[in-house]
């Protein structure tokens, strides 16, 4: 019987052991550096990456027209089990109707579009959207970096609630955007810091932003802020406010590290 025993646990360390290998295993394979994806017909995601590959993108950019078909297929890569997708960049996207299981409307972010997406870490959001959909990010708590475009004029119910992780929302509408009940509701109102158009402080402390909120800062959101002009100063390295290295200006606060040594904040829009 005790040898039974010995032989049982032997057994259930060796599988313990194999299974750490392959998590392992698993972490090297993760592709880290940004994909591009450029779709020509929106459903089409899923013909473009092969279920292999899905569950190893960390860094995604798609151009291109996106519908129903590719929400279910990016929540999939940013939730669940086996999702590893953090940096979500949509930024030159277009939301168009259709898709199945779920549809969508033109350049609106359906309700609970993301819903889950919790190893969403960096999300930029189309340039095109008009309006986000109740409980469309609701618990995306991994959420740290989140782009709002200048079109944005209405934000629905819940859209936000309970993303504990977000230390900054940069806002590119110089109207504010009209938010529902409990929209940020659950965010850290002192953790978390609104970047917002120069200009139009007074108009966001006023409002709901306000509310949640306690730090409201405006930034020059019209493009890239040009500080050095020095021929003999060139760029070496660009981040993201979360960390990640960029491979090219993305939309948002970026940290520029030169060649001089110095480091400055620079606004993408």
């Amino acid at each position: 019987m005790k040898q039974i025993i010995k032989k049982g646990s032997f057994f259930t360390l060796m599988f313990m052991l194999l299974g750490c290998l392959s998590l392992y295993a698993a972490d090297d394979d993760l592709i880290t550096k940004q994909v591009t994806i450029n779709l020509e017909k929106a459903g089409t995601l899923s013909d473009r990456i092969g279920s292999s590959r899905m569950y190893t993108i960390t860094n995604l950019k798609i151009i291109g027209k996106i519908n129903g078909s590719d929400f279910i297929m990016i929540r999939d890569m940013a939730g669940g089990n086996f999702g590893r997708l953090s940096v979500l960049d949509l930024s030159e996207a277009k939301i168009v109707e259709g898709g199945y299981p779920y549809s969508t409307r033109n350049d609106v972010i359906g309700d609970y579009a993301f819903v889950d997406c919790d190893r969403l870490t960096s999300l930029t959001l189309p340039a095109g959207i008009t309006s986000i959909g109740k409980g469309a990010f609701k618990r995306c708590s991994g959420l740290t970096s989140l782009t709002l475009p200048a079109s944005i004029t209405s934000i629905g119910d819940g859209a936000f609630e309970d993303c504990s992780g977000l230390t900054s929302i940069y806002v590119y509408a110089e109207k504010v955007p009209k938010i529902g009940f409990k929209v940020f509701e659950g965010c850290d109102a002192k953790k978390c810091t609104v970047y917002i158009p120069m200009g139009t402080y007074d108009d966001y402390w006023l409002s709901d932003f306000g509310y949640y909120f306690e730090n409201i800062v405006e930034f020059e959101a019209t493009g890239i802020d040009k500080t050095t002009t020095s021929t003999d100063v060139e760029e070496v390295a660009r981040y993201s406010v979360n960390g990640q290295r960029l491979s090219a200006p993305t939309k948002g606060l970026n940290i520029v590290k030169y060649s001089d040594g110095s480091v400055k904040k620079v606004a993408v829009r």
